[in-house]
């Protein structure tokens, strides 16, 4: 395992992706707190138009404006469906399938190195990959957001409920790609899958939270296995410390199973 893990840092270093993705990171998370607050100064020009000087016009900017607050715009750049979570599934699926054509993978089995070992280290990577690239965004897009919206007032318990369920997230979101690249060798389907699957989950979760909060507790306790319906909780809802707990043992649990499957699945093919 040292061996693969010396060689495959020594790749990690010499990669643009190593760089590119954390640089890329720091810049969308710059842009879309950015974004948000463009948006604000459109709704203020328009809303001094004389054009629409309707009191029920005013209003309306008014509230949309006052729901725009430094905490709001904050916690709607986390979601892994969105950001620089897009990016980083993609390029970890990208990372993840090019060594099989470039025969990395298979120079690295015939020098003896067990394929479960190649999984891991490659796995591995990955995650470091994803955490530091997650990290950079999260701390550029809180800092733009003090810079033009002011504190965003976060409590000690949110930023726990952030970090957990952050960590948890990109722990399962890391381990897709990685699994749909050595089950499939397919860059477009790996790249597909990769970001396909978390925009069509948290746009379900979206769609059907609204119902699902004045549910049973034990329902909403359930559902929060589903990495996708964690991110609701980061998104300002109200997350207990059972719902932390599934959610972290159940991220633990997918990240682990799909590793399992992934190194039986890349034991029994064929690399020829």
């Amino acid at each position: 395992m040292k061996r693969v893990l010396s060689a495959d840092l020594f790749e990690f270093r010499k990669s643009k992706m190593t760089y590119i993705l954390p640089a890329v990171s720091v810049l969308v998370g710059i842009l879309l707190p950015m974004m948000y607050y463009g948006l604000i100064a459109m709704l203020k020009y328009l809303g001094s138009l004389e054009i629409l000087q309707d009191q029920s016009y005013l209003s309306s900017f008014d509230m949309l404006v006052d729901t725009l607050n430094a905490k709001a715009v904050f916690l709607s750049v986390l979601p892994v469906s969105q950001g620089i979570g897009i990016a980083i599934t993609a390029m970890v699926g990208f990372r993840s399938v090019r060594p099989f054509s470039t025969g990395i993978y298979r120079n690295k089995v015939i020098a003896g190195i067990p394929r479960s070992h190649i999984y891991l280290s490659q796995s591995l990577f990955s995650l470091i990959l994803t955490m530091v690239s997650a990290a950079l965004y999260t701390a550029s897009a809180a800092v733009t957001t003090m810079m033009t919206f002011g504190d965003p007032d976060l409590s000690g318990r949110e930023i726990t409920v952030i970090v957990l369920l952050s960590l948890g997230i990109y722990l399962v979101y890391t381990a897709i790609p990685v699994f749909t690249a050595f089950l499939t060798r397919s860059l477009p389907l790996t790249i597909i899958i990769s970001i396909i699957l978390p925009i069509l989950l948290q746009t379900v979760v979206s769609f059907i939270s609204p119902a699902l909060m004045s549910a049973p507790r034990i329902v909403t306790e359930l559902l929060s296995i589903i990495p996708s319906f964690q991110g609701i909780y980061m998104m300002g809802a109200s997350a207990s410390d059972s719902v932390l707990l599934i959610s972290m043992i159940s991220d633990i649990c997918i990240t682990a199973v799909l590793t399992v499957l992934g190194i039986l699945r890349f034991r029994k093919s064929d690399i020829n």
